[in-house]
Formats: structure tokens, C-alpha cells, sequence
């Protein structure tokens, strides 16, 4: 029987990236041999990791086919595929690092969504092109799966992890928001689907922040006419 390939605690940036991204099967994670890189006990590595690779994105579409990279972004962001997400919360990790890094996500929807999603929504499609399937998916639902959501504004705030480090969960909590309304800019229909849908599941604990950001959006010359309806359904947080 094969046993997984256990990768060095001190991963260079290059290693990582092909852990990450060169895979043809979307599933090779869950396979028995799969190399296996243990990020949530190298969490400082990790996020210098993702923080070069959020603030510099472009170089993944000269290396990697669009599922692939599809793939690579879905392992990272979905908890439960990884811990990456946990990095975030990692207290003793640098709150700039930490919200830098997840600012620049709307740096990964501008520099390889736009140039490698198909241009059009996702919500009430059958299904996008086996090429394009995975990272389609993973775009618009990149603010579903992600484990960060507005933890100071839930049934969890009393909780002692979250009132002891208040500051950088309010900082977090903000960076996303950011990202998203960041990525609501950009002149791409399925950014603006992605932002929406993060936005519409955001509502409920930032209706402060989430409802004047759709109205902007609505208001502007970039509001894309096939997601209107959309983004008054995120206004009010009915999104799914």
C-alpha cells in the first residue's frame, strides 16, 4: 500500500505552488498517497505562502490550466479541504499580514478570474464548460466555503477567544469586506456575482457596511443588468 509523501515543514514558495496548483484530479487530496504539506502546524509559513501568492496571482495563468487552478484555490479556501483559513485566525501571526493577504483576494479576481472565468452568472445556470467547471465554481463560491465570516457580530461573540482578541477579529472582519467590495468594482459579470454572493451572505452580521455597498453598486455605471435582482437579494441577505 502507498503511503503519502510528507513535504518539509520548510516548504520554499515554488514547492508550495506545485503542491498546490499541479494537479490534474480535482479529488487528489483525498487520495491514500496524496503529498500532504501540514499547514496548520506551519501557519507562520503558510501565510507568507498565501500572502505572496494573493498579492502577485497573475504568474498561475502561464503555469496551470484553468481547473487546475480552480482546484488549487478551492483546496486552500474551503475548510473543509484544508486549515489555510485558519491562518487567519491565528492571533499570533501579524495582524497587518493577515489583513493585507486577504485584501489582495480581490487582487486574485482581478488578475486570474477576469482572464480565465467565463463572463457570465452563475446562479440559475445549469453548468459551466468541463474546462472551465472548477474554477467557475470556485469563484462564485469562494465566500461560501471560506471559514471567515463575522464572528464579532454572531451568537459566538461572548466567546472567550473571540472578546480577548476583539481588535483583530474587527480588522479581519473588515479586510473581508473590503475584498468584497473591491471585487464588486471590477467590470467582470462573474466578480460581480462572486462580491454579491459573499455580500449577501455577509448581511446578516454587517448590514451597516453590506446594504450601502450594494446601493453603490446598483447606483454606478458598472451595476451589470443581469445581476440587479441578484444584488437586491444580497441587499437583504435572501442569497443562496
Amino acid at each position: 500500500m502507498s503511503t503519502p509523501q510528507e513535504l518539509p515543514a520548510e516548504i520554499s514558495f515554488e514547492a508550495w505552488i506545485s503542491h498546490i496548483f499541479d494537479h490534474d484530479d480535482p479529488d487528489w487530496h483525498w487520495k491514500a498517497d496524496a503529498p500532504s504539506w501540514d499547514e496548520a502546524s506551519n501557519r507562520a509559513i503558510a501565510l507568507n505562502h498565501l500572502d505572496r501568492l494573493f498579492s502577485e496571482p497573475a504568474f498561475l495563468i502561464e503555469r496551470f490550466t484553468p481547473n487546475q487552478i480552480g482546484t488549487g484555490l478551492a483546496f486552500l479556501v474551503n475548510g473543509a479541504l484544508s486549515q489555510y483559513g485558519f491562518v487567519f485566525l491565528d492571533y499570533r501571526l501579524s495582524i497587518d499580514q493577515r489583513t493585507r493577504c486577504l485584501r489582495n483576494i480581490a487582487t486574485v479576481y482581478e488578475s486570474v478570474f477576469t482572464k480565465i472565468c467565463s463572463n457570465m452568472k452563475q446562479h440559475g445556470r445549469s453548468s459551466s464548460p468541463p474546462e472551465l467547471k472548477i474554477v467557475d465554481g470556485i469563484c462564485f463560491m469562494f465566500w461560501d466555503v471560506f471559514g471567515l465570516y463575522g464572528r464579532t457580530r454572531s451568537d459566538r461573540r461572548d466567546e472567550p477567544n473571540i472578546k480577548e482578541n476583539w481588535n483583530d477579529n474587527c480588522q479581519i472582519e473588515a479586510a473581508c469586506l473590503d475584498a468584497m467590495e473591491r471585487t464588486l468594482a471590477i467590470d467582470h459579470l462573474s466578480c460581480q456575482e462572486a462580491a454579491l454572493h459573499g455580500l449577501g451572505h455577509w448581511q446578516m452580521y454587517y448590514p451597516d457596511r453590506v446594504v450601502p455597498i450594494i446601493d453603490r453598486y446598483l447606483a454606478s455605471d458598472i451595476t451589470k443588468p443581469e445581476l440587479a435582482q441578484y444584488a437586491q437579494n444580497a441587499r437583504r441577505g435572501e442569497i443562496l
